[in-house]
C-alpha cells in the first residue's frame, strides 16, 4: 500500500536511515515513471485510484488521528472499550465545543494542559474530522 510505503519513507528520511528495499524500489519507479511524462501523483500511486479510495495522505492523516484517539482514550477512565469510548466522546465534545478555537492555530497545546486533551488537539491537527460519538470512537479503539 502507497501510504504505508510514504510512512516508511519518512520514517527513514526523519532518522536518516537507508530507505527499506521496497521502498526504494517504488520510489526508483515512480521517479522513472514522472521522468518518461507521467504526473508524479500517479507515478507515485498517491492519488486516489479511483475505486472509491482516499489517497494516501488521507490514510496517513486517518492512522494518525486515529492513534492521537487511543492515546487519548488511555487517560480517560473506563474498564472497557465502550466505556472509555463514552468517556472519550465527552471530552472530544467538550475540546470542540471550548477549546479547539482558542488552540486552533496552535501546533503544540499548552505543556500544562492534561494529556487527554493534549492528545485530542494532536488528533485534531491531523486534519482528519474527529468523530463525535461513542460509536465513532469505538470504530477506532477497536
Amino acid at each position: 500500500m502507497t501510504a504505508d510505503r510514504l510512512q516508511a519513507l519518512e520514517r527513514a528520511l526523519a532518522s536518516e536511515q537507508p530507505l527499506p528495499a521496497d521502498v526504494r524500489d517504488w520510489l526508483r519507479e515512480g521517479v522513472i515513471r514522472h521522468l518518461r511524462g507521467e504526473p508524479l501523483e500517479r507515478a507515485l500511486e498517491v492519488h486516489a485510484p479511483g475505486n472509491g479510495a482516499d489517497p494516501a495522505w488521507r490514510t496517513i492523516a486517518r492512522r494518525r488521528r486515529d492513534a492521537w484517539l487511543r492515546l487519548a482514550a488511555g487517560e480517560v477512565d473506563g474498564s472497557t472499550k465502550w466505556a472509555r469510548a463514552v468517556a472519550l466522546e465527552s471530552q472530544v465534545l467538550r475540546y470542540l465545543e471550548a477549546t479547539a478555537k482558542r488552540w486552533r492555530d496552535l501546533d503544540e497545546p499548552p505543556g500544562d494542559a492534561p494529556a487527554v486533551k493534549r492528545y485530542i488537539h494532536k488528533a485534531a491537527r491531523t486534519g482528519e474530522k474527529l468523530p463525535e460519538s461513542r460509536w465513532g470512537l469505538m470504530r477506532i479503539l477497536q
